[in-house]
């Protein structure tokens, strides 16, 4: 509640395995996918129960809040999970993210996809995007929104008792103002917002269908989809429209380099935050391993020839 644990969210989409997906061994988020890019029941109970697993290894009680989606089954025999319904039509009052976490989560990220179309059109450029840039701009904008922002939602939705409440409503904007789209020029929304307040854009999606009780019919098309992927069977689900970029994946050498010259930018600013100086640090060490292995395989390689 205090915000110091965000979970890496979950994303659905229509394609099991986007053409933007080639190359790419890490993704940034979890990914599953049905041809209506839902979160079903079939989903919901394979994430809880990941996350069961998850909080077993830790060796973790952990209550876990959802809300009266049809989606969102009773799930059984959970050994570190219990879960708790939020009551019937109080979703808005008592669930905290609806208290301004994904509101201020969709700050982020739309004012970085506005930031990216400015730019490809100042350089006359074509401005597309697939799943992967959008799946990678989630999840910077998720490990944008502050540990503060959690924790007033919280008290918000009522979970946190405090003496020190008033009347005022804190909004989104207010618990994390750098996700605010306010401070980029007003002449360039313009171009990209001709019928449309900032406020309506940040909420255009707020009305689409991401969740829905299933027909028998539909269960059962689901269910033989899943079997003829088990089975080896192309389908429709691994072709997309998503525009693709080709991705280049760079050699170990190469990314160290990288790492090199942002090392030497970070000496070169003022005031560089210790955080970035320790992540490239962790990076450095992350390759060092990657290339130890790699190595060694080499060396097993050889010696069986």
């Amino acid at each position: 509640m205090d915000g110091s644990e965000k979970l890496k969210p979950l994303m659905i989409g229509k394609f099991e395995n986007p053409r933007c997906f080639k190359g790419m061994k890490s993704l940034p988020l979890d990914y599953k996918a049905n041809k209506r890019a839902w979160m079903t029941g079939q989903l919901y109970t394979a994430w809880v129960r990941e996350l069961d697993r998850k909080f077993a290894r830790e060796k973790r009680k952990v209550l876990l809040f959802v809300d009266n989606c049809p989606a969102h089954q009773v799930v059984k025999d959970l050994k570190s999970i219990t879960v708790k319904f939020f009551p019937p039509n109080a979703t808005s009052y008592v669930q905290p993210m609806d208290q301004g976490v994904i509101h201020c989560c969709k700050l982020y990220y739309r004012k970085h996809l506005i930031e990216r179309k400015f730019a490809a059109m100042d350089k006359k450029q074509e401005f597309n995007i697939n799943l992967a840039m959008a799946m990678s701009w989630l999840r910077r904008a998720w490990e944008k929104v502050k540990k503060e922002t959690v924790e007033k939602c919280f008290r918000k939705a009522g979970f946190i008792n405090s003496e020190m409440t008033d009347d005022h409503t804190e909004t989104a904007d207010e618990t994390d103002a750098d996700g605010r789209l306010d401070d980029l020029p007003l002449c360039e929304f313009k171009k990209v917002l001709t019928d449309s307040t900032l406020e309506e854009y940040v909420r255009i999606d707020e009305d689409v269908c991401h969740r829905e009780v299933l027909s028998e019919q539909e269960i059962i098309t689901d269910i033989l989809a899943e079997k003829s992927k088990g089975e080896g069977v192309t389908n429709d689900s691994d072709i997309d429209d998503d525009p693709v970029n080709t991705i280049v994946t760079p050699s170990i050498n190469e990314a160290q380099q990288s790492l090199d010259v942002l090392l030497r930018y970070l000496q070169s600013t003022d005031n560089a935050p210790d955080n970035l100086f320790s992540a490239i640090y962790d990076f450095e060490n992350f390759l060092a391993n990657k290339n130890r292995k790699q190595t060694r395989l080499t060396e097993f390689l050889k010696d069986i020839e």
